[in-house]
């Protein structure tokens, strides 16, 4: 994709000899990310994982899932996030963590959000550290992503979306 090696995908085209730090402590529940100051922050501070939390419909401008029918991509502020077909987000790329909710993982999304992410921004947050961090699944993801970012049909179907945006 774009040319770029897998290292490069991971580390940024000009830190290929950083190293990457993998460890667990950098995983981060998605729904955590509501608790950081989000300005867009619609789950209330009592969410459980026992409890569905009332969450309003996010729209705007969004590309679907070309992965999973009723899933669609919608940038806030930088941050991408993953929305359902309930219109609620369940995932998304934000700041420099990639998080999707228990329920919505193993779907394939996890790369799909990664691809979506790069080929909106053209790079990614992980990139300006001194050591591009990821969790184990991260790691995945990202390489699931930069081989799905491989197949240039999916891709220039995704771009000619984003073109419309």
């Amino acid at each position: 994709m774009h040319g770029l090696s897998m290292e490069a995908f991971l580390k940024g085209p000009d830190n290929e000899d950083a190293a990457l730090d993998i460890h667990p402590c950098f995983a981060k529940r998605f729904e955590h990310h509501w608790d950081d100051g989000w300005s867009y922050r619609l789950i209330p501070a009592s969410w459980t994982d026992s409890q569905e939390p009332w969450i309003p419909m996010i729209d705007g401008p969004s590309t679907p899932s070309d992965h999973r029918p009723g899933y669609r991509f919608l940038e806030q502020d930088h941050d991408l996030l993953l929305i359902d077909d309930q219109g609620a987000p369940v995932g998304g790329y934000v700041s420099c963590d990639v998080s999707i909710m228990e329920s919505h993982q193993g779907l394939g999304l996890g790369a799909e959000l990664i691809l979506e992410y790069f080929l909106r921004h053209d790079d990614f947050p992980t990139w300006y550290l001194d050591s591009p961090q990821y969790t184990k699944a991260g790691l995945y993801a990202h390489q699931a992503a930069q081989r799905l970012g491989n197949t240039a049909v999916l891709v220039e179907k995704k771009q000619r979306r984003l073109d419309l945006l």
